[in-house]
């Protein structure tokens, strides 16, 4: 049995309402390879949605969060 993960989509948009899509790479082993969605992040044992967004949103987007 797979261990439980949690995981949080990120929804960036801009002022023109505009949202960022990202696509997931091509990883034979991933089922959903080239799929297109929103980022998000696997939270952290004991980390809360919002600090595993603004790590995520730093680390693998390079934007700041407040």
């Amino acid at each position: 049995m797979k261990p439980h993960k949690e995981a949080v989509s990120i929804i960036v948009k801009n002022q023109n309402d505009d949202f960022l899509a990202v696509k997931r790479p091509n990883d034979p082993n991933d089922d959903l390879a080239g799929v297109w969605g929103f980022p998000a992040v696997t939270l952290r044992e004991d980390e809360i949605e919002i600090d595993g967004v603004q790590r995520a949103a730093k680390s693998k987007l390079g934007i700041c969060t407040t």
